[in-house]
């Protein structure tokens, strides 16, 4: 019997999900990927659901995280999107196809104290920075939540 994490790679470097479960693809975040790339054909009914969800999720957050990168960038805060959000808005085809938990953000160091007060007076809350923090080598700078608390956002140094 091939084990599910067998069955998965197979299917990811095929991009064929045809013998791979529902039950698996949503546990492993992969249900909206996997129908935004399978022919008509083998498109899985139980998948629509979780593509139309993250591609909801995904806008959420876009519209949660606009109104910031725009103070930022309007200030003169330099920061670059990368992972799953910048994978998703600008990389795949359709972004309800990459699963993300947060958005991920690398700020200029000399950038951060003016990233952060602007975050402050724009509807976002610290959770976490580096300045306060028992481990000041990590990568992060510091750790951002909206007020809504739907959108996470992950700053780094490098």
């Amino acid at each position: 019997m091939t084990s599910p994490m067998t069955l998965l790679q197979d299917a990811l470097v095929s991009n064929d999900f045809a013998h791979v479960s529902e039950e698996l693809l949503h546990q492993s975040n992969l249900a909206a990927y996997a129908f935004q790339t399978q022919p008509p054909a083998h498109l899985k009914e139980g998948l629509t659901p979780a593509f139309i969800q993250a591609t909801a999720r995904h806008a959420r957050i876009r519209h949660d995280i606009h109104p910031l990168l725009s103070r930022w960038h309007d200030s003169g805060v330099r920061y670059l999107l990368f992972k799953g959000f910048h994978l998703a808005e600008f990389v795949y085809k359709k972004p309800g196809g990459r699963f993300y938990s947060d958005v991920d953000v690398i700020i200029q160091a000399e950038d951060a104290e003016l990233a952060e007060t602007l975050a402050d007076g724009g509807g976002w809350q610290k959770i976490w920075t580096r300045r306060s923090s028992e481990t000041p080598y990590s990568h992060e700078m510091f750790n951002l939540i909206s007020d809504s608390g739907y959108t996470g956002i992950d700053a780094h140094r490098f």
